[in-house]
């Protein structure tokens, strides 16, 4: 079992309370407190310190019209295989408050479903089918973090850069082709 990789990127911290004192420390002072280790999260929160504000959202680029088609068209084989998988995890989930995503290597989400609240919340951030996943405008999340390390990717609250996403959990996975091209 030595071969599997955490599944979480998650800050070494005692409790949750310390992550939101991490992260403000973070945001005020520019620089990981005494006491916490860089991680890949703190990674990230430097990439996007140079690139977002973490108190202001910015809605992602959103794929519409013809480029959103040609995106959808070129990755119509990872749909067709996923497009199941996400219909039968939300019916096995009927009173779990969640959405599932499917996006492309660049993380623009092709496919969206979960529980109308949920996808009712995100939408209003501009988190819909066509959004861009990226840290660069939204700041850190799951989806980036697993596209930017290859590998499967947990945040919870004030992992996100963006204070915005403080209120959800983002998880995601890399899907590979068969010759280890990153797919989404």
């Amino acid at each position: 079992m030595d071969h599997l990789k955490p599944l979480t990127t998650t800050l070494a911290v005692e409790n949750p309370d310390e992550l939101d004192t991490v992260w403000e420390f973070f945001q005020k002072h520019h620089w990981i407190a005494p006491g916490a280790h860089h991680t890949p999260v703190t990674d990230a929160w430097e990439r996007c310190r140079r690139q977002s504000n973490p108190f202001t959202w910015n809605p992602p680029h959103v794929a519409s019209g013809s480029t959103f088609r040609s995106l959808l068209n070129r990755n119509r084989n990872l749909l067709a295989i996923t497009q199941t998988l996400i219909e039968d995890t939300l019916s096995l989930l009927p009173n779990k408050h969640c959405a599932l995503a499917v996006t492309d290597e660049t993380g623009c989400t092709l496919m969206m479903g979960g529980t109308p609240g949920l996808c009712e919340s995100l939408q209003k951030l501009g988190l819909q089918e066509g959004a861009f996943w990226s840290e660069g405008q939204i700041g850190s999340n799951a989806i980036s973090q697993s596209i930017h390390l290859s590998d499967p990717v947990s945040m919870y609250g004030s992992e996100h850069f963006n204070r915005t996403l403080h209120d959800y959990a983002t998880h995601a996975a890399p899907v590979f082709s068969l010759d280890g091209r990153l797919r989404g």
